[in-house]
């Protein structure tokens, strides 16, 4: 990511409070801090940049500093680096005044935290949540589809909103049913995949 080789579409954010496997252990926790990584290929993990059939990294040269790091039989540089401190979008993006303060407002009014407090009171049934976090995931939706009206690629969007939060309600154990023309969420067991 330093030289600049990878396209942002290849990135994903994942944002404070997600859930995330730590891969040391590979249990699941919320991650503790925003971090920028390859996205997966499909709908899992893998590596978007690997290629199975050659059994090698497509853009070798250009991997990021984790890939370098990874040695398998030798664990001990990676987990080195995965102690070091992460880039995340202000990083990258905090000069870019128009788009950064975007980024904060979705940020402010769609944040992991938040959307899992609301979540949880859902599971609780408590008054006004279910409509306030529907408010939540419809402002993320809007913005998203007004950021691909304006020339921004679809592809970026993981990178620059993080994953869309309708994708993240299975991690706190809700799912949208649409229901007698409503969408509403309703409770599920979370989904740790």
């Amino acid at each position: 990511m330093e030289t600049g080789k990878l396209p942002l579409g290849l990135l994903v954010t994942i944002r404070k409070g997600e859930i995330v496997r730590e891969p040391q252990s590979g249990c699941l926790i919320r991650a503790e801090e925003e971090m920028i990584k390859l996205k997966g290929a499909g709908t899992g993990w893998c590596c978007i940049l690997f290629d199975e059939e050659q059994d090698r990294c497509t853009r070798y040269e250009y991997r990021p500093v984790q890939c370098r790091a990874m040695a398998c039989w030798d664990t001990a540089e990676i987990e080195q680096v995965m102690k070091a401190p992460r880039l995340n979008r202000a990083d990258l993006l905090s000069g870019i005044e128009g788009l950064w303060a975007l980024i904060e407002d979705h940020e402010h009014r769609c944040g992991v935290d938040a959307m899992g407090e609301l979540a949880a009171a859902v599971g609780r049934r408590e008054e006004k949540a279910e409509d306030r976090l529907m408010e939540m995931l419809r402002y993320d939706t809007v913005l998203r589809g007004l950021l691909t009206e304006k020339k921004t690629e679809a592809e970026h969007l993981d990178f620059l909103l993080g994953r869309s939060l309708d994708g993240l309600l299975g991690g706190f154990g809700l799912l949208l049913e649409r229901k007698d023309g409503r969408i509403r969420p309703v409770p599920v067991s979370p989904d740790i995949s």
